[in-house]
């Protein structure tokens, strides 16, 4: 066993720290553990077991029992009983315990029983007896057992063995038990020292078993069950099981009756692949792993009703009467499907044991199920040079006969119920946007059986040696967990009139859940519990990363425990950063922040502040106080209620939808709020001195404020309210629906004060991202995966050796002016280069490229473009070929090159003094600053000089620029751009240069001023924005560029509005909003462009849209390429008609209606060609792809060729040649 260091905190004997002692130092002596150094730790709050050698240290009292224990018989495992003995301690027991008004006999009684039930009879103790006989220890030491006969002796025979008196005896050397005497507690103990109004608890002791009950409310609560393949990391807990579990707690801290249920989807590929990777059988991987989820979330206080799996005797019971309920009614089919099959170990291979490369994205380590970069759903045939996971061999094709799960036959049904559960149940917008998608695609029948030995098996002649696909059988496991948690389960999930259904997960987790699960349900005919709402998140990344559980990047669960901090902060943290719209990220540098000013400053500075002033004040009675005021009353009490009830109805609005982020903002607008009331009544030794009658009625108010923050609280820090109730000595609090402060009454006692949280010294920051960055563990060097990973780097550079071969070759026949750099690219004159990356579609994403540029003769060239100028044709045809034997085709549409000196942005025009209809733009001095065309000139671009951009430039929709506060440099350029108004966003004053340029140049500016300072709770103003709206949609006032300071978050407030107008998708929003925020978006930013309602534009414009409004051309990650849809065409050019079906005729003379014109767009001086895409169907609406769809719909999905010009210079994102246009 490594050398270990057992630290030991002094503590009085009735403390929990001796409670702590006595578990770690009896394990020490039953283990016999060698190599152990005990050692006191006066400063320390925590006994702490500290692993020199491994660099881990276990800072909880049991987890380190369970860490001699194995380490001692390290073929030994902690059982299941064991393990639900010890969480059994954690969760009911420990609380009970250390309650001062719990009846003692009422706990005698549940432990008598608990033993009676357990048998300890083994000579060697069990960890779980060690630490229940540790919590019991101050209790029973002098109490009469005689009434409980058998804990009686249990307790007699355990404290009398050798082990157990030497640990007992080590611990109280190493605290004050032994050689200091406990002081007198004048603390109250129990009910006849509390004052509370009476009806207001929150229930905490629940029957045997939670059923729903008639006549009430209901709430069948599930996390995604996370898988068994590694330890979690944060993604995977916030992302599902803590989200649930605040929303679990905030129904049964209503009093509302609740039940929730999760466990380990433990079947499936990836299992057997871990379990072949350490060697051990897939049954043991999944115990191990099991173990290790439960003791995450135990820490992370994540409170279950019951933490189940899905390997069990009910799980293959009910999954396969529901299989056998659709085989007879008729939807299931047997199919023969070409799977690869491994030459080299002759056997068929399962999704998860192929990988290749996307054929959506070419991501090169897609697995065969799904791709984890573009989030695909595939088929492993699908892939692009696929390859055995477990030999490295290419796989070839077989067929072999499976069930199909006929969901095209389903799909009615299921469409009927999901509009309307996601009209009642509201579900989030992830959620219904992803199954609207796949329900609009259509849906086709699907496998659900594979060729594996780890699953439940499929009961159907001929099919018995292959097992159910897991995502078919997984959310069964929801039904089945419960089933092992009462038998009475149909009680729960086959009676939909008495209960409703919420399901927490991530959001590539939606469609099984909203498609191919209910589908599953409903084709049985019963009469199942139904979800009601769904709620999703987003990805939360890791310091500019991603979290991988497969790949062990980034904070796992066991990381934040060694950090010493407790779980309320972690779980503060990540519902403070939970993805709920759109990914977030995991910083720790924010981490420390929030600990320091909003934990420690807001919350746990008022807390403190007021229990500490009524202790040292009033001996920690409340003084008689009034709770109903007059309207003069100087404390403003009744000025406080109303503003806390106002944020009370809010917290309970958002948490009835399960916005949990913003429910815990209101919490800490609340305390913060408290803390104001503190101030504005001046809480000090003066008021309580000449003002003893207000100070008693401010005191008072705040105590019951703050009890009113430790019920909020409760769903997101339940250790945290369980302390300031411990403090306030008053029971946990129900939530109520309105507050009122007279829920403490005049002479109740509190406890003692405690501090709730610690600083965080801000240098840990660095430490934390040390230490924690790499994973959940060691990483162990895999020798065959490194080599193959050597060897397909040397393909990938023997590959592009050849390109560069060929590049060179073909540089100087192909040859393209500089027109082209600055339409696309972003050129370097310093070396030569332009940087651009193109995406074809999204079979061809991914392929990027850097050309190079000849200064002298403005030429660019690329191993993958051919360019010829065609003499007398308005436009280049330049052709892409790709790489992996794809057909070349005339993906880019090249422009033709354009002489230098034709390089006009946009069409010259003088700038109108045309007032806005909106808003006025601001006033210049005309005699400090005249508009002189000669004196203008002076923002020319200079002899010798390049033009400058201003930082975060980019073009928003063909004039419509964004940009930082522009600065001297960047005149020229603006200039060049002919703008005619500037929207500022920022506070502070014009630079005298910036007014000067405009008014040299008859710029308008209008001055629309939104704070900067976004502090929490700091709302964005929504009149501001409607104002500068108004102006961007009057196209008399375009050119614009909109600017705050930065060119960040104000100025992508107000383009996250302007991409509603453009019916953008939200996530495709928050994806822009970020590239230009990060590393500090702000989530009330993307929660203000959500939520901002465009009917206050439509009404102060008085029109639902305008002429010429700038639509979105393309979507993509990276493209910013914008353009306005001029005439729409009703035919598809060229003769060729629509007909009834929307299917292109016959066109005359023979021609391809693939390749006619079906309309153009224009925009002063650019025009572009708008042609179908290959295969897809013309309809009214647009052209429907099978392969992408629309998020808003009526979309027209097009090839799109540049006729006119059309320049950009310096512009810097790459463009997508293939196309959405928004109508």
């Amino acid at each position: 066993m490594a050398a270990v260091k057992i630290t030991i905190p002094s503590a009085p004997k009735e403390s929990p720290l001796f409670t702590q002692a006595i578990k770690v130092c009896v394990a020490a002596e039953a283990y016999k553990s060698k190599n152990v150094a005990l050692a006191g730790g006066a400063a320390q709050k925590t006994v702490t077991l500290e692993l020199a050698k491994e660099f881990k240290t276990l800072i909880e009292a049991n987890a380190i029992v369970r860490y001699l224990f194995t380490h001692a018989f390290p073929e030994s495992q902690i059982s299941i009983l064991e393990a639900a003995l010890i969480e059994w301690e954690e969760s009911f027991l420990t609380p009970a315990v250390q309650d001062k008004a719990a009846d003692l006999d009422r706990i005698c009684a549940s432990v008598s029983s608990v033993i009676e039930k357990a048998g300890f009879t083994e000579a060697q103790p069990i960890p779980a007896e060690i630490i229940i006989f540790a919590t019991l220890y101050n209790k029973l030491s002098t109490a009469d057992l005689s009434k409980f006969p058998v804990l009686e002796k249990w307790f007699k025979d355990f404290t009398g063995k050798e082990y157990v008196k030497k640990g007992v005896e080590l611990a109280a050397q190493h605290t004050s038990a032994g050689k200091v005497s406990v002081p007198q507690d004048t603390t109250p103990a129990g009910p006849a020292a509390r004052k509370v109004k009476a009806g207001i608890e929150m229930k905490t002791l629940y029957e045997k078993e939670i059923l729903p009950r008639k006549g009430e409310k209901n709430i069948l609560i599930t996390s995604a069950l996370p898988y068994v393949n590694n330890v979690p990391h944060l993604g995977n807990i916030v992302g599902s099981v803590l989200s649930a579990d605040v929303f679990a707690r905030y129904n049964k801290a209503r009093n509302f009756n609740t039940l929730f249920i999760c466990g380990t989807d433990e079947y499936g590929t990836a299992t057997e692949t871990k379990a072949l990777e350490d060697g051990v059988t897939p049954k043991e991987l999944c115990d191990k792993y099991h173990a290790i989820h439960a003791d995450v979330y135990r820490w992370f206080e994540i409170g279950f009703d019951h933490f189940g799996r899905t390997t069990t005797p009910k799980q293959t019971e009910i999954a396969q009467d529901i299989f056998m309920r659709l085989y007879e009614k008729g939807y299931l089919q047997e199919d023969t499907m070409t799977q690869l099959w491994c030459e080299k170990h002759q056997g068929f291979l399962a999704d998860r044991y192929v990988e290749g490369t996307c054929p959506k994205c070419l991501y090169e380590d897609a697995r065969g199920d799904q791709c984890d970069k573009c989030g695909q759903l595939l088929n492993a045939s699908e892939l692009i040079e696929p390859r055995c996971k477990l030999d490295g061999n290419k796989p070839v094709l077989r067929d072999s006969k499976h069930i199909f799960l006929a969901l095209d036959k389903l799909q009615e049904k299921v469409e009927a119920w999901s509009k309307e559960s996601a009209e009642k149940g509201k579900w989030s917008a992830n959620g219904r946007a992803i199954t609207e998608s796949w329900l609009k695609e259509g849906l086709n029948p699907r496998c659900i059986t594979r060729d594996l030995k780890w699953g439940t098996p499929v009961p159907l002649e001929g099919f018995t040696d292959k097992v159910l696909y897991v995502w078919f059988d997984a959310t069964i496991g929801y039904v089945s967990i419960t089933a092992n948690y009462t038998d009475k389960w149909q009680e729960w999930w086959q009676n939909p009139e008495d209960v409703k259904l919420y399901q927490f997960m991530g959001k590539d987790n939606v469609p099984f859940h909203t498609v191919v699960f209910p589908a599953t349900l409903l084709g049985t005919g019963q009469n199942w519990t139904m979800l009601h709402h769904i709620n999703t998140t987003d990805y939360l990344n890791y310091e500019g990363g991603k979290f991988s559980k497969s790949r062990n990047v980034g904070v796992f669960g066991n990381n934040a425990q060694q950090t010493g901090l407790s779980p309320s902060v972690w779980r503060y943290y990540l519902i403070m950063a939970r993805p709920e719209t759109s990914d977030t990220q995991f910083t720790w540098k924010e981490f420390v922040s929030r600990n320091n000013t909003e934990l420690l400053a807001n919350l746990g500075n008022f807390v403190n502040r007021v229990i500490k002033f009524v202790n040292a004040k009033y001996g920690g009675v409340i003084a008689e106080y009034s709770s109903d005021l007059a309207e003069d009353d100087e404390s403003k009490i009744a000025q406080l209620k109303e503003n806390v009830n106002e944020l009370l109805a809010q917290y309970n609005k958002d948490l009835e939808a399960s916005r949990l982020r913003a429910g815990l903002q209101t919490v800490m607008a609340i305390s913060a709020r408290g803390n104001v009331f503190l101030q504005d009544n001046k809480l000090d030794n003066t008021l309580f001195a000449e003002h003893p009658a207000r100070c008693a009625n401010v005191l008072a108010a705040a105590l019951n404020l703050i009890y009113l923050i430790s019920a909020l609280a409760y769903p997101y820090m339940p250790s945290t309210s369980s302390s300031i109730a411990e403090q306030l000595n008053a029971p946990l609090r129900a939530i109520p629906d309105v507050w009122s402060n007279d829920d403490l009454q005049t002479g109740h006692k509190l406890g003692k004060a405690k501090y709730l949280f610690g600083r965080v010294d801000e240098k840990m920051e660095e430490e934390w991202r040390a230490k924690f960055g790499g994973g959940s563990g060691t990483p162990v060097v895999d020798e065959k995966k490194e080599a193959k990973k050597a060897q397909k780097e040397a393909k990938k550079a023997k590959k592009a050796a050849e390109k560069a071969a060929s590049a060179e070759g073909e540089k100087k026949e192909e040859e393209v002016k500089a027109r082209a750099c600055e339409l696309f690219g972003k050129y370097d004159s310093a070396s030569a280069r332009v940087h651009f990356t193109f995406n074809i579609d999204k079979k061809m994403r991914g392929s990027h490229g850097v050309y190079y540029v000849d200064d002298s003769t403005h030429s660019l060239s690329h191993p993958r473009i051919v360019a010829r100028e065609r003499s007398g044709g308005p436009s280049d045809d330049a052709t892409f070929a790709p790489s992996q034997g794809k057909q070349a085709g005339s993906y880019l549409q090249a422009i033709r090159a354009i002489d230098a000196s034709d390089m006009a942005m946009v069409e010259d025009s003088t700038p109108t003094t045309a007032q806005s209809v909106t808003s006025d733009p601001e006033t210049v001095d005309a005699s400090k600053h005249p508009i002189d065309p000669n004196d203008a000139s002076q923002d020319d671009l200079q002899p010798g000089e390049t033009y400058r951009i201003p930082e975060n430039f980019a073009m928003i929709s063909p004039g419509l620029y964004r940009s930082s506060l522009p600065k001297p440099p960047s005149f020229p350029y603006l200039k060049k751009l002919g703008l005619k108004t500037i929207i500022r966003l920022n506070q502070e004053e014009y630079p005298e240069e910036n007014v000067a340029f405009c008014a040299r140049n008859g710029i308008r500016t209008y001055h629309f001023g939104v704070p900067g300072n976004k502090e929490p709770f700091v709302k964005v103003p929504e009149e501001e924005i409607t104002r500068a709206l108004a102006v961007i949609l009057d196209l008399a006032n375009h050119p614009i560029l909109i600017h705050c300071r930065s060119g960040r978050h104000r100025t992508g407030c107000l383009v996250g509005c302007v991409r509603r107008i453009q019916n953008w998708a939200l996530t495709v929003i928050f994806d822009e909003y970020r590239s230009f925020a990060n590393p500090k978006s702000r989530s009330l930013d993307q929660q203000f462009i959500e939520l901002y309602d465009l009917g206050r534009v439509w009404r102060r414009i008085g029109t639902k849209g305008i002429e010429r409004l700038p639509w979105r051309l393309e979507v993509g990650e990276e493209a910013r390429a914008q353009a306005m849809i001029g005439e729409e065409k009703e035919c598809d050019g060229e003769g060729g008609e629509i007909d009834d079906e929307g299917y292109g005729k016959s066109l005359p003379n023979g021609k391809n209606s693939n390749n006619v014109e079906i309309g153009r767009l224009e925009y002063g001086n650019r025009v572009w060609q708008l042609k179908p895409e290959r295969g897809n169907r013309i309809t009214e609406q647009g052209t429907r792809s099978r392969r992408q769809e629309s998020p808003t719909g009526g979309v027209l999905h097009a090839w799109i060729r540049l006729l006119g010009t059309y320049n950009l210079q310096d512009y810097n994102d790459g463009i997508y040649n293939q196309y959405y246009i928004y109508a």
